[in-house]
């Protein structure tokens, strides 16, 4: 299969996944429409992308006319590389592809490699582990919130094992709060969010609260940063098995961060 062919392999996934809401999001008009502005962008054939398409149904129950055919391993493979990404996520995955956004090599080829991979294992959705920072920055802001009530006073819950897209909830009386929690061993460092963070924080808006712990090495700071997703412009990163994380750099977190907290 060419590089070309492969590509067309996301777009049609997002199609045939989020059906009408992705032909609209796409915003190039009717289905044929779509699937001929696509085609034209990945130089194949528009019944080729719509061929895809079909073969991805049967996973959503949308125009399953593909039901009694055996999918085909490449179809298989990226399917279950984008299962545990959201919406968001798999259309930046796609609008990068058709804007030709992907100037990163590395992006690239894991875009490309999967299709292509002998590996059939389905690979489940994992946590995957903290790390001894985030541990630390973790533990710190149970200990400061305890005591300082920051950012706002109420009950503050544990959620880091549930893979919600945020560390802890803060519940008052009238609403929820969500905190992320970011260590940095040193006073000073770029971060780190995973896609399903990012798509929360903006999902939540002002609600949402990152809070920064640097100098873990040393002297420890807090720094916290109200609806991040409006405040930080992050650098999209598609990474190995695909997923979609978000990076903010050191400078940009310094100029943000809020004096005295």
């Amino acid at each position: 299969m060419d590089n070309r062919r492969k590509l067309a392999l996301y777009p049609a996934y997002y199609l045939a996944r989020f059906n009408e809401a992705a032909y609209s999001r796409m915003g190039y008009g009717t289905m044929n429409d779509t699937h001929k502005a696509i085609a034209e962008i990945l130089d194949i054939k528009q019944t080729t992308l719509k061929q895809m398409r079909d073969e991805f149904d049967p996973l959503f129950g949308n125009r399953a006319g593909w039901y009694q055919k055996k999918m085909i391993v490449s179809r298989e493979l990226v399917a279950n590389a984008l299962e545990g990404l959201g919406e968001n996520d798999v259309f930046a995955i796609v609008t990068e592809i058709l804007n030709r956004g992907i100037r990163d090599a590395d992006s690239i080829a894991v875009l490309l490699a999967v299709p292509g991979s002998s590996d059939r294992k389905k690979t489940a959705v994992v946590f995957v582990p903290r790390g001894p920072t985030g541990r630390l920055a973790e533990e710190h802001f149970m200990t400061w919130y305890a005591s300082s009530h920051q950012p706002v006073k109420g009950e503050l819950i544990d959620t880091r094992e549930l893979g919600t897209g945020y560390d802890f909830e803060i519940r008052t009386a009238e609403e929820t709060f969500y905190i992320e929690v970011k260590g940095l061993a040193e006073k000073e460092g770029g971060i780190g969010f995973t896609g399903k963070e990012w798509e929360t924080a903006k999902e939540t808006g002002e609600r949402y609260f990152l809070c920064v712990v640097s100098g873990l090495k040393s002297e420890r700071q807090i720094h916290l940063i109200q609806n991040p997703a409006a405040r930080l412009i992050p650098k999209q990163n598609i990474i190995t098995t695909i997923q979609v994380n978000w990076s903010v750099t050191a400078r940009q977190l310094s100029e943000i961060s809020n004096d005295g907290l």
